[in-house]
């Protein structure tokens, strides 16, 4: 069962470095997380477990959970900041070509040649 959680762990780990949408994220979050999930899954079957080791695996689980969950909200907030900077950046060439096309400097050009 530790062996389980570990490879869940490191599974979530690996497909959050590449996720590269929060659609992404989401189906992340379902897989691992959701009803049907990976880690759901596991914890469902520590109903056979000796009660001795039910709660170690319980708590090693709970771990589990809450690093992807983490993981997965540091990777939002990496995406959202990263879609923030592009939207400024395009808002600041937008202004810029706004700029050197705007009527005056045209006729500033054409004035030049002559």
């Amino acid at each position: 069962m530790k062996e389980k959680l570990a490879k869940i762990k490191s599974m979530a780990e690996e497909a959050l470095e590449s996720a590269k949408s929060a659609e992404a994220l989401e189906e992340l979050r379902i897989r691992f997380l959701g009803k049907k999930g990976e880690l759901t899954s596991v914890m469902k079957g520590m109903g056979g477990l000796s009660a001795e080791e039910r709660p170690v695996i319980g708590q090693l689980a709970n771990e589990v959970r809450s690093k992807i969950e983490s993981a997965l909200e540091e990777k939002k907030a990496a995406l959202e900041q990263a879609a923030a900077d592009i939207k400024i950046k395009k808002e600041k060439l937008i202004q810029t070509i706004k700029t050197v096309i705007s009527p005056k400097n045209i006729r500033t050009i054409d004035n030049a040649e002559h």
